[in-house]
């Protein structure tokens, strides 16, 4: 999972893995190369641009509470 072309990291928080989700539409069978060539990517949430903390729960919402990573 961490070959996604960009850092991932541990928040130190909720030790929560942070990285980018894809957006996927499934391609027609027809033109699948082999059996694993089922989806294409349509997008990365959250883009490349923006912080993957955009899409993760602020800490001011939530209820986790960790000791901190070393």
């Amino acid at each position: 999972d961490g070959l996604k072309g960009r850092p991932l990291t541990f928040r130190a928080w909720d030790h929560q893995l942070l990285q980018p989700m894809y957006v996927v539409a499934a391609r027609d069978k027809s033109k699948w190369r082999d059996k694993w060539d089922i989806f294409e990517i349509v997008s990365e949430v959250p883009p490349r641009a923006e912080s993957l903390e955009t899409i993760a729960i602020p800490k001011a919402e939530s209820q986790c509470q960790l000791e901190p990573l070393a």
